[in-house]
């Protein structure tokens, strides 16, 4: 068993690049445009937000069919962080919504991690106030590890029979490489 499959580092790469698409939205528009209550603005990042995560999804590490991983956790968790409700939830309903379409064996994981990586960028963001300027690479990087250790309590939505084999074969790569 590889710790790092080549499917899966190729698949990170791809996601990579799409979240550099994300740190350029937030810095081209969410300072000062989405924050505010409402607006076309708003609207456009929360489909822009969504559209980002669906790209993402198309370039998974698949671990057997219909059970595969993508950096979608990282970007829905950021999302809830830095652009807040709006765009999240909208983000959040049409990632879920593809992965609905996409089925499989990990369909009932990947929703959940869909909803729980939001869920928490939300929460630590409201906790933490808009006020964003101050968070440092330990805080962020301590919101990456609780981020990714729900998202493998996750695996546990899985049939029984593939929940210990796909946490012990994915626990060690989400730890070291999704944090980041």
């Amino acid at each position: 068993m590889e710790l790092f499959p080549k499917s899966m580092i190729l698949g990170l790469v791809n996601n990579a690049a799409l979240l550099i698409t994300l740190a350029f939205l937030y810095d081209a528009f969410a300072r000062a445009e989405i924050l505010r209550p409402s607006g076309p603005k708003r609207v456009a990042v929360s489909l822009a937000l969504g559209a980002i995560a669906m790209a993402v999804m198309l370039s998974p590490w698949e671990l057997r069919p219909g059970l595969f991983f993508d950096t979608r956790s990282i970007l829905l968790g950021v999302a809830g962080l830095f652009f807040g409700p709006v765009p999240t939830i909208l983000a959040t309903g049409m990632v879920a919504t593809m992965r609905l379409v996409q089925g499989g064996v990990g369909l009932t994981m990947g929703v959940g991690v869909i909803f729980v990586s939001s869920a928490i960028g939300l929460a630590w963001g409201h906790c933490r106030g808009r006020d964003l300027s101050r968070l440092s690479f330990g805080e962020l990087y301590l919101f990456g590890i609780v981020l990714h250790l729900a998202m493998l309590a996750c695996v546990f939505l899985l049939p029984r029979e593939l929940a210990r084999d796909t946490l012990t074969r994915i626990a060690v790569p989400v730890l070291l490489v999704y944090p980041m």
